[in-house]
């Protein structure tokens, strides 16, 4: 079987926010309004969708869909970044350092 990473992970081993990765790949329509990704990059194999079935108190037995990255997923989706919003890698790693920055003096001036 093949390896399945959360969109989260995914987000975590490209570099970006998770919350940043969701919004283009909705931009780039590899997901849809309710963040599943469409029947065309299922057949690619670059994502699946893990369904999970619970017990709910009221409304009876339930089904919640997950949006599942596979490897070659993340390849892909790293490499459309890369080209079409480099930004979007560059922003977290400055964001990451001016935090630490703004960290760092504040600590020396207290």
């Amino acid at each position: 079987m093949r390896e399945l990473f959360t969109i989260q992970a995914a987000a975590r081993k490209i570099g970006i926010n998770p919350h940043r990765l969701f919004q283009l790949l909705r931009e780039y329509d590899f997901l849809n309004k309710a963040n599943l990704p469409r029947d065309r990059y299922i057949m690619k194999d670059l994502f699946h969708i893990r369904h999970r079935t619970f017990e709910h108190p009221v409304l009876g037995p339930q089904v919640s869909s997950r949006a599942m990255i596979t490897h070659k997923g993340i390849k892909h989706v790293h490499e459309l970044i890369q080209h079409k919003a480099p930004e979007a890698l560059c922003a977290r790693n400055s964001s990451a350092a001016n935090e630490s920055g703004t960290e760092n003096s504040t600590r020396k001036s207290a």
